[in-house]
């Protein structure tokens, strides 16, 4: 499986906290970021409880906004860590390069002054969703199903309408034809 499928998510940490961090009273804190929904906002909330029953000071910045948001706090020093997925850092990120491998996206990041851990061993796949009874009226049981309905109004996160492992490549792939696509604040999804 190419890693550019690959969806799993990483903690990105500046070198600083790879080589270690002193104690919680003596440093400043590590400044945990998270993105603008409830999976990063959580898996933040937990890295700065671990940093702290490790006795190194840490506080959580959350939902300051979405991936270029955070990458760029992150490379500013603004932040110290945060959750991000495999596939967002190639494919968003890092999409200048050609990267094919874990190997090579940790040599890419380190090159950036950037140390990442090893995936945590989950995946988060996009889904779309709609109303089982609406789907069995217009008989819509896959993705280009919606082809036959150019009339539906189709809404994504305002992030994944520009991210090509979003909305562009799905539009692409299925040769989806909607015209009233939205899109919509990422806090509308289910929380």
């Amino acid at each position: 499986m190419k890693v550019t499928k690959i969806y799993t998510f990483l903690f990105l940490l500046l070198m600083l906290l790879i080589t270690g961090c002193g104690s919680m009273s003596s440093e400043k804190p590590v400044l945990v970021g998270s993105k603008k929904f409830t999976e990063s906002v959580v898996l933040g909330e937990l890295v700065t409880q671990l940093l702290t029953a490790n006795k190194i000071n840490a506080v959580h910045q959350s939902e300051l906004g979405g991936t270029r948001v955070l990458w760029s706090a992150l490379l500013k020093g603004d932040i110290d860590i945060y959750p991000d997925y495999t596939g967002t850092i190639i494919q968003e990120l890092l999409s200048n390069e050609t990267i094919t491998n874990f190997a090579e996206l940790r040599k890419s990041l380190l090159a950036k002054g950037i140390a990442v851990t090893e995936p945590l061993g989950f995946n988060n796949t996009y889904a779309l969703g709609m109303l089982k009874s609406k789907a069995d009226k217009l008989g819509i049981t896959k993705i280009s199903d919606l082809n036959d309905h150019p009339e539906l109004q189709i809404s994504f996160t305002n992030e994944f309408m520009d991210r090509k492992d979003g909305y562009p490549g799905l539009r692409d792939k299925y040769g989806l034809i909607q015209k009233n696509i939205k899109g919509i604040d990422h806090d509308l999804a289910y929380k």
